[in-house]
């Protein structure tokens, strides 16, 4: 009788055991770093899959960023309005040659605002010379906000940036450390979903002046091959991107006066 008594306790610890060890399983399985995106357009289920690259400067914080918090913060506090919408996330990206300018196949996701060289993009390549860096993602309208014209912003994106809105080139921007803004309201198609595609040149150090594909531009300590105290390149869109609706009459930019003895700020 004890030892029919042992068995069957036994046999409930391993039960428990057994279920204990099946849950944890599931937990880690459904843990792991998946986004997963449903285009009830094309009823396609499509699963992204994102981690970060073995970069050799992670820190602790690395860790913590995902495509469901990068950057969620307002990206202009000196001048907030109410109304704005986040495009950083999961874009699709490709790297193609520049005799490819029309004709981009999209290779995987990147995290945005993360430069391609950097592991938190996930991707961590360097941009050739020679090559062109691709962006594409979709985005929707706010029905409130239909009769409103509508900014695009980008804090920042290195180095030539030429974007598209629904196939229709909007823009054209050198400058890989200031802002940019473009109205894309005569782009934007009566369907819910639109497309935002960005095209990247950055050559960095290997420009010419002489070589229209590839020119010359303004780099700081940026290298092609870094070493000593000059860094790594930095390629594509590396600050938040994003939206908001204004009105055809709008305060775009002011210029703050510090008036000491009177103690006051003249606007």
């Amino acid at each position: 009788m004890k030892t029919l008594f042992r068995l069957k306790n036994f046999s409930v610890l391993f039960g428990f055991f057994l279920i204990t060890y099946n849950f944890i399983s599931c937990s880690n399985l459904f843990s792991k770093e998946k986004v997963i995106n449903v285009n009830l357009n094309d009823s396609i289920l499509e699963i992204n899959k994102w981690s970060r690259a073995s970069g050799p400067l992670l820190t602790r914080w690395s860790h913590e960023v995902s495509p469901d918090n990068e950057l969620p913060d307002y990206p202009r506090p000196q001048m907030v309005r109410s109304e704005w919408q986040n495009l950083n996330g999961l874009w699709d990206y490709c790297i193609a040659r520049i005799e490819d300018a029309n004709s981009p196949s999209y290779q995987g996701k990147i995290l945005v605002p993360f430069p391609l060289e950097s592991a938190l993009s996930g991707v961590m390549k360097k941009l050739k010379p020679d090559e062109l860096l691709w962006y594409r993602r979709t985005f929707r309208i706010p029905r409130k906000w239909r009769d409103r014209h509508v900014l695009l912003h980008f804090g920042s994106v290195d180095w030539q940036a030429d974007v598209f809105v629904n196939g229709k080139l909007m823009n054209r921007h050198k400058g890989g450390y200031d802002p940019f803004s473009i109205d894309i309201t005569d782009a934007l198609e009566t369907g819910e979903e639109q497309e935002l595609v960005v095209r990247v040149l950055d050559p960095t150090d290997l420009g010419s002046k002489d070589n229209t594909r590839a020119p010359r531009q303004p780099l700081g300590k940026q290298s092609s091959d870094p070493n000593g105290i000059v860094y790594s390149q930095v390629s594509g869109i590396w600050k938040t991107v994003w939206m908001e609706p204004i009105s055809s009459d709008r305060i775009e930019k002011y210029v703050a006066i510090p008036d000491i003895d009177q103690k006051m700020l003249i606007l």
